[in-house]
């Protein structure tokens, strides 16, 4: 079970059953489902490490340039004399 993946996998904390079941329900963590357990492999654990690995390089090396200026471009109305 989920339990015993983390106390394997994960020793020294990080990873909780509840962050393996939210990335089981996501799609990211391959799995077997026998009867109401939910079976991680070695493999399932390194394939999922490695797809955060390469998302967090991903998102770390976008470009912002030909996003939209979020700043206004409404003119500055002038005080009433």
């Amino acid at each position: 079970p989920l339990e015993a993946a983390v106390r394997v996998f994960f020793p020294h904390g990080g990873v909780t059953k509840s962050t393996l079941l939210a990335a089981i329900r996501a799609g990211t963590l391959g799995f077997e489902k026998v009867g109401r357990a939910y079976l991680v492999t070695e493999a399932d654990i390194s394939a999922w490490r490695t797809k955060c690995r390469d998302e967090a390089k991903a998102r770390a090396c976008t470009s912002t340039k030909g996003q939209d200026d979020r700043r206004s471009h409404h003119p500055r109305r002038s005080a009433p004399h």
